[in-house]
């Protein structure tokens, strides 16, 4: 039983995390260069609440990947050794994240009015910098997986 919810709790963090990730994907690569060209009010609304969904499902992985640590090496293992050093960082990283989506992303988007103004470039660099952010927090958390506890 108790592998399964492991499991469980494992399926609905890595998947909350893909969403995450690639919802920053999704606005750097597609969203972005058509904003910054035509800010088209319809989109702009659909963004926002990618972006509201976005913060959902992180706040979701952050929360899985707390219970995943209780469910498998523990919270005394934290403090030591490469593991705990890289859940630290995974950790540190995706607050963060959360911090540029809500605080620096939004706020971004919702000023946007002028086609490549100051707003659109603002945009950009805060959706890359949150992929950028997303992309190492992926890489810390991979490689816990393998690390010494």
């Amino acid at each position: 039983m108790m592998l399964l919810l492991t499991w469980l709790v494992r399926f609905v963090h890595v998947t909350c995390a893909v969403a995450w990730i690639g919802g920053y994907a999704m606005i750097v690569l597609v969203i972005m260069p058509y904003l910054r060209r035509w800010p088209d009010e319809h989109l702009i609304r659909m963004t926002m609440r990618l972006l509201r969904t976005m913060s959902y499902t992180g706040t979701v992985a952050l929360v899985a990947g707390a219970i995943l640590i209780a469910l498998t090496r523990g919270y005394g293992a934290i403090l030591r050794g490469e593991w705990g050093a890289l859940v630290i960082v995974g950790t540190v990283v995706a607050v963060t994240l959360l911090g540029v989506g809500d605080s620096a992303l939004r706020p971004a988007l919702r000023r946007l009015k002028e086609p490549d103004s100051k707003e659109a470039r603002r945009m950009q660099l805060w959706a890359t910098i949150g992929l950028v952010l997303g992309l190492i927090a992926i890489a810390a958390m991979t490689r816990a997986i393998y690390a010494a506890g």
